[in-house]
Protein backbone atom coordinates (compact mmCIF):
# COMPACT_ATOMS: atom_id res chain seq x y z
CA UNK A 1 0.00 0.00 0.00
CA UNK A 2 1.56 3.32 -1.23
CA UNK A 3 0.67 5.93 1.51
CA UNK A 4 0.74 9.88 1.69
CA UNK A 5 -0.56 12.92 3.63
CA UNK A 6 -1.71 16.00 1.06
CA UNK A 7 -2.35 19.57 1.26
CA UNK A 8 -4.24 21.08 -1.31
CA UNK A 9 -5.13 24.59 -1.88
CA UNK A 10 -6.53 27.07 -4.89
CA UNK A 11 -6.83 30.69 -4.86
CA UNK A 12 -8.62 33.39 -6.76
CA UNK A 13 -7.60 36.77 -7.02
CA UNK A 14 -11.03 38.49 -7.90
CA UNK A 15 -12.79 35.66 -6.85
CA UNK A 16 -13.65 35.28 -9.91
CA UNK A 17 -10.33 36.48 -11.16
CA UNK A 18 -7.03 35.15 -12.13
CA UNK A 19 -6.95 31.36 -10.59
CA UNK A 20 -3.89 29.05 -9.42
CA UNK A 21 -4.09 25.77 -7.69
CA UNK A 22 -1.33 24.04 -5.95
CA UNK A 23 -0.77 20.58 -4.05
CA UNK A 24 1.87 18.87 -1.83
CA UNK A 25 1.90 15.02 -1.68
CA UNK A 26 4.57 14.05 1.04
CA UNK A 27 5.30 9.57 1.13
CA UNK A 28 7.39 9.25 4.03
CA UNK A 29 10.81 9.29 3.53
CA UNK A 30 10.70 10.75 -0.02
CA UNK A 31 10.85 14.46 -1.23
CA UNK A 32 7.57 15.82 -1.58
CA UNK A 33 5.82 16.57 -5.02
CA UNK A 34 4.74 19.86 -5.59
CA UNK A 35 2.37 21.11 -8.46
CA UNK A 36 0.89 24.22 -9.25
CA UNK A 37 -0.73 25.46 -12.24
CA UNK A 38 -2.66 28.50 -13.45
CA UNK A 39 -6.43 28.08 -14.22
CA UNK A 40 -7.02 31.05 -15.60
CA UNK A 41 -10.66 33.27 -14.41
CA UNK A 42 -12.61 30.97 -11.79
CA UNK A 43 -13.78 31.21 -8.53
CA UNK A 44 -12.41 30.44 -5.30
CA UNK A 45 -14.38 27.00 -5.38
CA UNK A 46 -13.64 25.81 -8.34
CA UNK A 47 -9.72 26.49 -7.99
CA UNK A 48 -9.89 24.67 -4.82
CA UNK A 49 -11.67 21.99 -6.63
CA UNK A 50 -9.32 21.83 -9.40
CA UNK A 51 -6.19 21.74 -6.85
CA UNK A 52 -8.45 18.27 -5.44
CA UNK A 53 -9.27 17.09 -8.90
CA UNK A 54 -5.60 17.26 -10.51
CA UNK A 55 -4.24 15.69 -7.17
CA UNK A 56 -5.98 12.62 -6.74
CA UNK A 57 -5.81 12.15 -11.00
CA UNK A 58 -1.54 12.43 -10.58
CA UNK A 59 -1.89 10.34 -6.95
CA UNK A 60 -3.23 7.30 -8.50
CA UNK A 61 -1.30 8.03 -11.99
CA UNK A 62 1.77 7.67 -9.66
CA UNK A 63 0.65 4.25 -7.70
CA UNK A 64 -1.20 5.76 -4.16
CA UNK A 65 -3.55 3.85 -2.71
CA UNK A 66 -3.86 5.50 0.55
CA UNK A 67 -4.27 9.66 0.92
CA UNK A 68 -4.93 11.65 4.06
CA UNK A 69 -5.63 15.37 2.33
CA UNK A 70 -5.81 18.36 4.07
CA UNK A 71 -8.02 21.55 2.71
CA UNK A 72 -8.39 25.19 4.38
CA UNK A 73 -11.45 25.04 2.40
CA UNK A 74 -14.31 23.75 4.42
CA UNK A 75 -16.97 24.09 2.25
CA UNK A 76 -14.98 21.70 0.32
CA UNK A 77 -14.37 19.27 2.54
CA UNK A 78 -18.25 18.61 4.11
CA UNK A 79 -18.96 18.65 0.79
CA UNK A 80 -16.61 15.43 -0.51
CA UNK A 81 -17.35 14.17 2.45
CA UNK A 82 -21.00 13.75 1.61
CA UNK A 83 -22.03 16.46 4.78
CA UNK A 84 -23.01 19.05 2.61
CA UNK A 85 -25.01 18.82 -0.81
CA UNK A 86 -23.66 20.48 -3.70
CA UNK A 87 -25.89 22.73 -5.71
CA UNK A 88 -23.65 24.67 -7.95
CA UNK A 89 -23.53 22.77 -11.17
CA UNK A 90 -20.03 23.39 -12.59
CA UNK A 91 -18.68 22.14 -9.14
CA UNK A 92 -21.02 19.14 -8.80
CA UNK A 93 -19.50 18.02 -12.44
CA UNK A 94 -15.56 18.29 -10.33
CA UNK A 95 -17.32 16.75 -7.47
CA UNK A 96 -18.46 14.07 -9.58
CA UNK A 97 -14.82 13.50 -10.81
CA UNK A 98 -13.35 13.65 -7.48
CA UNK A 99 -15.79 10.80 -5.99
CA UNK A 100 -15.35 8.62 -8.78
CA UNK A 101 -11.04 8.67 -8.19
CA UNK A 102 -11.52 8.06 -4.67
CA UNK A 103 -13.22 5.41 -5.28
CA UNK A 104 -10.15 4.01 -6.79
CA UNK A 105 -8.35 4.12 -3.55
CA UNK A 106 -7.68 1.52 -0.91
CA UNK A 107 -8.56 4.20 1.78
CA UNK A 108 -9.09 7.93 1.52
CA UNK A 109 -9.53 10.70 4.35
CA UNK A 110 -10.35 14.74 4.09
CA UNK A 111 -9.90 16.85 6.74
CA UNK A 112 -9.90 20.53 6.86
CA UNK A 113 -7.35 22.69 8.21
CA UNK A 114 -6.36 26.34 8.75
CA UNK A 115 -4.73 28.22 6.18
CA UNK A 116 -1.71 28.52 8.18
CA UNK A 117 -1.53 24.74 8.26
CA UNK A 118 -1.16 24.83 4.49
CA UNK A 119 1.36 27.25 3.95
CA UNK A 120 2.84 25.66 1.02
CA UNK A 121 -0.05 24.79 -0.93
CA UNK A 122 -1.16 28.31 -0.47
CA UNK A 123 2.88 29.62 -1.14
CA UNK A 124 2.57 27.57 -3.98
CA UNK A 125 -0.36 29.35 -5.29
CA UNK A 126 0.38 32.22 -4.86
CA UNK A 127 4.16 32.08 -6.83
CA UNK A 128 2.09 30.31 -9.42
CA UNK A 129 -0.23 33.51 -10.00
CA UNK A 130 2.51 36.10 -9.56
CA UNK A 131 4.60 34.42 -11.94
CA UNK A 132 1.61 34.26 -14.54
CA UNK A 133 0.79 38.46 -13.37
CA UNK A 134 4.01 39.59 -13.17
CA UNK A 135 4.91 38.36 -17.03
CA UNK A 136 5.11 41.10 -19.51
CA UNK A 137 2.85 41.06 -22.19
CA UNK A 138 0.16 38.84 -19.91
CA UNK A 139 -3.43 39.64 -21.08
CA UNK A 140 -3.93 37.96 -17.62
CA UNK A 141 -1.68 41.01 -15.82
CA UNK A 142 -3.78 44.24 -18.06
CA UNK A 143 -5.94 45.71 -15.71
CA UNK A 144 -9.79 45.53 -16.85
CA UNK A 145 -11.60 48.67 -17.77
CA UNK A 146 -13.33 50.07 -15.22
CA UNK A 147 -17.12 49.88 -15.14
CA UNK A 148 -20.11 51.84 -13.95
CA UNK A 149 -21.01 51.27 -10.54
CA UNK A 150 -24.02 51.84 -8.25
CA UNK A 151 -24.07 52.42 -4.66
CA UNK A 152 -26.14 49.37 -4.77
CA UNK A 153 -24.53 46.19 -5.66
CA UNK A 154 -26.53 44.48 -8.34
CA UNK A 155 -26.41 40.59 -8.52
CA UNK A 156 -27.83 37.92 -10.43
CA UNK A 157 -30.87 35.81 -9.55
CA UNK A 158 -29.01 32.69 -10.39
CA UNK A 159 -26.19 33.71 -8.28
CA UNK A 160 -28.82 34.72 -5.33
CA UNK A 161 -30.30 31.54 -5.08
CA UNK A 162 -27.59 29.45 -5.64
CA UNK A 163 -26.08 31.28 -2.49
CA UNK A 164 -29.33 31.02 -0.21
CA UNK A 165 -29.37 27.58 -1.41
CA UNK A 166 -25.47 27.10 -0.19
CA UNK A 167 -26.89 28.88 2.94
CA UNK A 168 -29.31 26.92 3.98
CA UNK A 169 -27.68 24.28 3.72
CA UNK A 170 -25.28 25.13 6.28
CA UNK A 171 -27.81 26.18 8.56
CA UNK A 172 -30.13 23.23 8.57
CA UNK A 173 -27.01 20.53 8.53
CA UNK A 174 -25.85 22.79 12.18
CA UNK A 175 -29.85 22.10 13.36
CA UNK A 176 -29.60 18.16 12.27
CA UNK A 177 -26.46 17.93 14.39
CA UNK A 178 -27.86 20.00 17.31
CA UNK A 179 -31.26 17.88 17.37
CA UNK A 180 -29.18 14.36 17.02
CA UNK A 181 -26.96 15.80 20.15
CA UNK A 182 -23.60 15.81 17.07
CA UNK A 183 -20.94 17.87 16.92
CA UNK A 184 -21.82 21.81 15.68
CA UNK A 185 -19.60 24.10 14.19
CA UNK A 186 -19.01 27.03 16.40
CA UNK A 187 -20.60 30.25 15.62
CA UNK A 188 -17.21 31.45 13.77
CA UNK A 189 -16.89 28.29 12.25
CA UNK A 190 -21.00 28.92 10.95
CA UNK A 191 -20.14 32.24 10.08
CA UNK A 192 -17.28 31.59 7.87
CA UNK A 193 -19.01 28.49 6.27
CA UNK A 194 -21.49 31.47 5.28
CA UNK A 195 -19.13 33.94 4.24
CA UNK A 196 -17.05 31.35 2.01
CA UNK A 197 -20.50 30.83 0.23
CA UNK A 198 -21.43 34.41 -0.30
CA UNK A 199 -17.95 35.36 -1.73
CA UNK A 200 -18.14 32.50 -3.78
CA UNK A 201 -21.10 34.06 -5.19
CA UNK A 202 -19.66 37.26 -5.48
CA UNK A 203 -22.16 38.75 -3.00
CA UNK A 204 -19.94 40.33 -0.25
CA UNK A 205 -16.31 40.10 0.01
CA UNK A 206 -13.79 39.77 2.80
CA UNK A 207 -11.52 42.95 2.77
Amino acid sequence: MKKATVYVDGASRGNPGPAAYAYVIQEAGEPPIEKSEYLGDQTNNIAEYSALRQMLHDAVAMGFTDLHVYSDSELMVKQVRGEFKVKNPQIFEIWQEVRKTINKLDHFQIDHVLRGNNKRADELCNIELDRVLKKPGSSAAKPKPATKTSSSKQVSPEKEAYAREECLICIEQAMHNWNRGEAVPTPEQLWDQLWSILDDANILKKS
